[in-house]
């Protein structure tokens, strides 16, 4: 009888293939760990010491110097608040400028050809020329000035001249809210006769409306101021302008 003896299963590589796999990868972060030590050092060195063998600080201060991005007049010993504008100030930046003087608005002389006279005018109104007349328009509201110069008939006075437009105009307005608030004589050069009317009226848009009525003959020839604007609060303000414009009037 024999007896056989038990085989001894072949001893297998696998767990040392991992071990060595394992060891491997250990191997490639802890260089991966100095290598970027390394390199951190490198950059950091420059900067705390006087070691600087890639010239680092010099291309740093050349290419992203904050203080290239600043205005010149920066000042970082300021109060921080001041970096800012002042809040009246950037709430007044965006609001129309409006006058409460008329003798603060800016004035420029205008020189007409068709009647040949020279007389101060808002500064910055546009301007639209018409046969013996000329109209300035504030751009930035519906005020408008139209001067001009016509022929009465010999004999006709200024008050009758200011009366045929404030019919013409009580006519065109809205039934009922016409309303001429002054009527009087305008002081006047030696033979000139001059009025004034203040009138204001609702249109048929619906739209109030204030004006200066100036008429001011002298012979045949009848010159004319008429200013008008819808803010009710400007009425004032553009009565004394008108008198200015007057007061500046001059033939050549």
């Amino acid at each position: 009888m024999s007896i056989e003896t038990p085989s001894i299963p072949p001893t297998s590589d696998q767990p040392k293939k991992n071990n060595c796999l394992l060891w491997g990868c250990v191997s490639v972060v802890i260089l991966v760990v100095i290598s970027c030590c390394c390199i951190g050092s490198l950059v950091i060195v420059p900067f705390v010491t006087d070691f600087d063998p890639f010239n680092l600080r010099n291309f740093v201060d050349d290419n992203f110097y904050p203080g290239d991005y600043l205005d010149d007049d920066f000042d970082f010993d300021s109060d921080e608040d001041s970096y800012f504008p002042d809040e009246s100030e950037a709430e007044s930046a965006d609001l129309p400028e409006s006058y409460n003087d008329a003798s603060s608005i800016p004035l420029e002389y205008y020189s007409a050809s068709d009647f040949s006279a020279t007389f101060l005018v808002p500064s910055g109104w546009e301007i639209e020329v018409e046969d013996y007349a000329v109209t300035f328009y504030d751009p930035d509201s519906f005020t408008y000035l139209w001067v001009g110069e016509d022929v009465v008939e010999e004999g006709y006075t200024a008050a009758q001249v200011a009366n045929d437009l404030m019919e013409s105009i009580r006519e065109e307005s809205q039934e009922g809210t016409f309303q001429l608030v002054s009527s009087m004589p305008w002081p006047a050069e030696d033979g000139e006769v001059a009025h004034l009317n203040q009138m204001e009226w609702t249109d048929l848009d619906g739209y109030y409306t204030w004006a200066y009525d100036l008429e001011i003959v002298l012979g045949e020839h009848n010159t004319f101021f008429f200013i008008s604007g819808e803010e009710p609060e400007d009425i004032a303000l553009y009565g004394d302008l008108l008198e200015i414009i007057v007061d500046s009037f001059s033939r050549q």
